[in-house]
């Protein structure tokens, strides 16, 4: 990073946001933070500036023209009923701050994927995937998060093939599933419940990434000023069935359709803040080594220590 760097940041209220947030402040090497959004950090810094962004609305980022960096952190993961919504933060505000991040003149654009962007196909198989695996979500219309991830990677796809000027360089960020001391999402309280209901829970795979980590990588981008697309995640991979011994929740398999079939009733019914577009054999599961090859980046615990390690600070 260049003495001065200005960093703008979307999503700084949300569990990793915030994470970010807090390393963007402390950093010597950064300057100035703008977060993007619609509500107010709480935080106070003399490097911090809040500028007011709605994803569902019209895009303007002529508040951060000329910032070195943008981090695109703000999506729609916590399901909503009217999926036009999420599509709407997920996929068309991702299209124009593609659009506008080059017509302010931001050095850099960081876009935020996931590993579900390789679709339920790669869920439950035991094989790890690189950046060169097709994001096979884009086929996956009863899932909405990993389709959406899936298009975002194709419009940056898109971006490296087309756009060739140099003006906006552009990464994306696929990581697996980040937990850190502050987290607290549906997703985990389902995993983490005293009795857990799963399909076929010993070959539902996911990888633990603890949110320093994520946050590191993010840094060693953004220093290195890198552009393509890089997994996120540890070696190792943790089994639903080693999730509840870990936890010492009580495990009752069950068949993928009827766990699918009852999670949509009870969504419908707003009983659960999920449907059966969550219901899958766990996540696709990551191969790191581009990133640890190309940069120092390397992640400082396994999947099974972070899942640990967040069990205890939900205890203390």
């Amino acid at each position: 990073m260049r003495d001065g760097f200005r960093l703008a940041l979307t999503g700084a209220t949300g569990d990793f946001g915030r994470s970010v947030l807090n390393w963007a402040c402390g950093c010597d090497d950064i300057a100035e933070v703008t977060a993007l959004g619609r509500r107010a950090t709480g935080e106070r810094h003399p490097k911090l500036r809040e500028t007011f962004l709605d994803l569902a609305g019209r895009i303007d980022l002529e508040s951060v023209r000329g910032c070195d960096a943008l981090v695109h952190l703000a999506y729609c993961v916590e399901e909503p009923h009217d999926k036009r919504l999420a599509y709407q933060v997920n996929v068309a505000a991702t299209k124009s701050l593609l659009q506008q991040a080059r017509e302010v003149g931001i050095g850099q654009l960081v876009l935020t994927s996931s590993a579900n962007a390789l679709g339920v196909r790669n869920c439950g198989t035991g094989k790890t995937c690189n950046e060169a695996d097709y994001p096979a979500g884009d086929r996956d219309d009863g899932h909405y998060y990993f389709q959406h991830k899936a298009l975002l990677e194709h419009l940056a796809n898109w971006y490296w093939v087309n756009v060739t000027d140099g003006k906006t360089k552009l990464a994306v960020v696929r990581p697996c599933y980040v937990v850190g001391e502050h987290f607290d999402n549906s997703g985990l309280q389902t995993l983490l419940s005293k009795v857990v209901v799963y399909p076929r829970p010993s070959r539902s795979y996911y990888q633990f990434l603890w949110d320093t980590d994520l946050v590191d990588a993010y840094a060693t981008i953004l220093t290195h000023g890198l552009s393509g697309l890089y997994n996120v995640a540890p070696a190792d991979h943790t089994s639903v069935t080693e999730i509840c011994s870990i936890s010492g929740a009580r495990l009752i398999p069950g068949p993928l359709g009827a766990l699918k079939a009852g999670s949509n009733l009870a969504f419908r019914l707003r009983l659960t803040p999920f449907s059966g577009h969550w219901v899958t054999l766990g996540d696709p599961l990551l191969d790191s080594a581009l990133l640890q090859s190309t940069t120092e980046w390397r992640p400082s615990m396994s999947s099974a220590n972070a899942l640990t390690k967040y069990l205890a600070t939900r205890g203390s």
